[in-house]
């Protein structure tokens, strides 16, 4: 595959770090052989995730999420190459998200950007199911959800797990913050 320094910029949502190297995959999505920030603001949502080389993105507008008839209105969409199937979605839901269930294990953290949130991860045969929960630190911003969930198979988990908690902790989300 030829190598590609690109810097994608979509109408509302794209990349705007520096060009650095990238491959285009046979789908057409940037897979980065450099670790890179990837950005994506629409309205007033702004997500930003840092991935590390080999791992492959594409960014999504609320039009693009309606077609999918998904509630996300902005999204960040990345997967390691290694597991093209393991995707991960980063991104802002107008809703408050609830949990139930049993067998979900919870862990809270904070970031060191001062951002908490809470992981919940199950497995649940040869699949496991991850929900993030970022808490943004804008104040009365009482509605919707900044999210990360994926569904990796669990042989995908167990040897990515150490690489998406880097990726968990590199991201940054609220409103305005990319201004």
């Amino acid at each position: 595959m030829a190598v590609l320094s690109v810097t994608v910029m979509l109408s509302a949502c794209g990349n705007v770090a520096p060009a650095e190297e990238a491959e285009l995959s046979g789908h057409g999505e940037e897979i980065q052989t450099e670790e890179q920030t990837v950005i994506c603001e629409q309205e007033s949502v702004f997500l930003s995730v840092r991935l590390p080389g080999g791992w492959a993105y594409e960014t999504l507008t609320a039009e693009e999420l309606q077609k999918e008839d998904s509630t996300l209105t902005c999204a960040i969409r990345f997967w390691p190459e290694e597991f093209p199937d393991a995707v991960f979605t980063l991104g802002y839901d107008p809703q408050i998200f609830g949990i139930c269930g049993t067998g979900v294990t919870s862990e809270t953290f904070t970031l060191d950007n001062g951002m908490t949130g809470c992981m919940f991860t199950e497995t649940n045969g040869d699949s496991c199911w991850l929900a993030v929960v970022f808490d943004s630190q804008e104040t009365g911003k009482a509605d919707g959800s900044y999210l990360l969930m994926a569904s990796p198979g669990v042989t995908a988990w167990e040897v990515i797990e150490p690489e998406l908690i880097r990726i968990r902790d590199s991201v940054q989300v609220g409103s305005g913050m990319g201004e």
